[in-house]
């Protein structure tokens, strides 16, 4: 859905583009908006200049300013240590089964 204003209430989406969004009891895939309000509502992925919300439930949220209830699976610190863990692995990993190389003299 591509619009200026977007009024949702018990309703789904996969993908919302709105420049002002207002959802009550709703859940969207992935949504973009420079302004958005939740009374209640699930997002997968929301990108928001603001955020206004009584309750939300997202799993990755890229934010200006918020204000509000807002619960998210993947904030900027478990980003930072998902990040520190995966790198740990994969050093552990290559050390493990990497290349040996043979020196000939």
């Amino acid at each position: 859905v591509k619009a200026q204003a977007l009024n949702m209430t018990d309703s789904a989406a996969g993908f919302v583009q709105a420049k002002s969004l207002d959802m009550r009891d709703a859940a969207i895939g992935c949504a973009a908006s420079q302004e958005t309000a939740v009374h209640s509502g699930v997002i997968g992925l929301l990108a928001a200049g603001q955020i206004k919300a009584e309750e939300i439930r997202t799993g990755l949220l890229f934010a200006g300013k918020v204000e509000g209830n807002v619960q998210t699976a993947l904030s900027p610190l478990t980003a930072l240590a998902f990040g520190a863990g995966f790198g740990v692995v994969l050093l552990l990993l290559r050390k493990l089964f990497g290349r040996k190389t043979a020196k000939h003299s």
